[in-house]
């Protein structure tokens, strides 16, 4: 377990997740982004899944799960809305989506549509992605984007080492 950036979140932030997912890692990003205190909750890779895990998320049993006073919010989108909701400003003193509710839906369609197919930052970083597409040649918009990201102090510890997630790759290749 390892304790979170972050000075607010009163100590009722936990987050269960794996260092690898790329969904586990935009909730981390975000929780720092806003400053919170939480308590990261690592699961296994591959391995059996915690009774906790089990219990707060029982349909899915997937990560990430954020637990608010116990009480479980599961899906790493709704997860970043509800930070937005329950800490307004949050510590760090800015929000992550826009106010306006028409400028959050279509920044909530982005984020799908992002989400669903670059994957993570170090793969995105690495040339790696789901498509063999994000190099600097094809998209330096892209690539640079995720440097830029990866630079931020809230990424920090966040953002895996881009050979341990090749290294992890060619291990679930292998199986």
């Amino acid at each position: 377990m390892a304790a979170g950036a972050g000075g607010d979140g009163g100590g009722e932030l936990k987050l269960l997740g794996t260092w690898a997912s790329p969904f586990v890692q935009r909730v981390r990003l975000a929780l720092n982004l806003k400053g919170l205190a939480y308590e990261f909750i690592e699961e296994e890779i591959g391995g059996g899944k915690s009774e906790l895990l089990l219990a707060s998320n029982p349909v899915h049993k997937k990560v990430p799960v954020l637990l608010h006073r116990s009480n479980p919010i599961c899906e790493s989108q709704v997860i970043v809305q509800y930070l937005d909701d329950a800490f307004p400003g949050g510590a760090a003193g800015g929000d992550l989506l826009p106010s306006d509710p028409q400028a959050r839906a279509g920044r909530g369609f982005f984020n799908l549509f992002l989400g669903g197919f670059v994957g993570s930052i170090a793969r995105v970083r690495h040339g790696g992605s789901a498509w063999r597409c994000s190099t600097p040649g094809r998209t330096p918009l892209l690539v640079a984007w995720a440097e830029r990201v990866a630079a931020l102090d809230a990424a920090r510890g966040v953002i895996p080492d881009v050979e341990r997630v090749v290294e992890l790759s060619r291990y679930a290749r292998k199986k």
